[in-house]
């Protein structure tokens, strides 16, 4: 099941270059390549979670290739809905019970 529309490709991740501050490349459902000044590419997932956005490193491309970034993408987010799901946030509970 696909959570996302992903937009990135191989060819469009090894043509981005090193620029003077780090960037992004994103793929959508909060999962981005990330390159570095030095020009080296890592998959990151963002996600916001009890009020705060995070991230978590998934790899570096091209080790971890853009099918396999996307499926540790959806695991991780199905870790995040079943976390959400059992362990309610007390400002969620709390709604729902007014």
């Amino acid at each position: 099941m696909r959570l996302s529309n992903y937009t990135l490709t191989p060819t469009r991740i090894n043509n981005a270059k090193a620029k003077a501050r780090l960037y992004k490349l994103s793929d959508g459902g909060g999962l981005f390549v990330e390159v570095s000044t030095t020009g080296q590419k890592t998959w990151r997932y963002q996600y916001r979670f009890a009020g705060s956005r995070r991230d978590v490193k998934i790899g570096r491309y091209p080790e971890i290739g853009v099918a396999d970034a996307r499926a540790r993408h959806f695991e991780l987010r199905s870790l995040l809905e079943r976390i959400r799901r059992d362990f309610p946030s007390p400002m969620t509970v709390s709604k729902h019970q007014d």
